[in-house]
């Protein structure tokens, strides 16, 4: 079952790229709010969550859409956080605890540290990567 994780509706845009790979970018949260920031990306060879963000409202709903992820944790390939804060901890720990593997970006280099330092600190990390080898260290993983 898949349900909105946030209180509008969901929204998917598919594009081709210069090469004519098709990838569709669904936006799943923060939907007509501004917490629970979470988009799906998907092309033939992987699906990327692209932030994981905390629903922060009242308390019922809050704790009910921030139980589980909106998509089974095994469609999942890699999980891109983008934001300078902790709220995207949450939600890679999610993904760890249901099996994925977490990646974050050496907080020594990162511009914005407080989040991979809150990833470090707050979930089981698999590599901490300089930036320049992320890329890599995904595409590795999805193949």
């Amino acid at each position: 079952m898949r349900r909105d994780h946030g209180p509008g509706r969901r929204r998917r845009v598919g594009t081709r790229s210069a090469d004519g790979t098709r990838m569709e970018v669904e936006f799943i949260g923060a939907a007509q709010t501004v917490t629970g920031s979470m988009h799906l990306v998907r092309t033939a060879h992987a699906t990327i969550l692209l932030d994981c963000g905390l629903f922060q409202g009242r308390r019922r709903e809050s704790n009910e859409r921030n139980r589980s992820l909106p998509l089974p944790v095994a469609s999942i390939d890699a999980v891109v956080l983008s934001g300078g804060l902790n709220d995207g901890t949450h939600g890679l720990d999610l993904v760890t605890r249901r099996g994925g593997i977490a990646m974050v970006q050496d907080p020594q280099e990162a511009l914005v540290p407080s989040m991979p330092l809150s990833a470090i600190q707050a979930v089981e990390i698999h590599h901490v990567l300089k930036a320049a080898d992320l890329g890599a260290a995904i595409v590795r993983r999805v193949r």
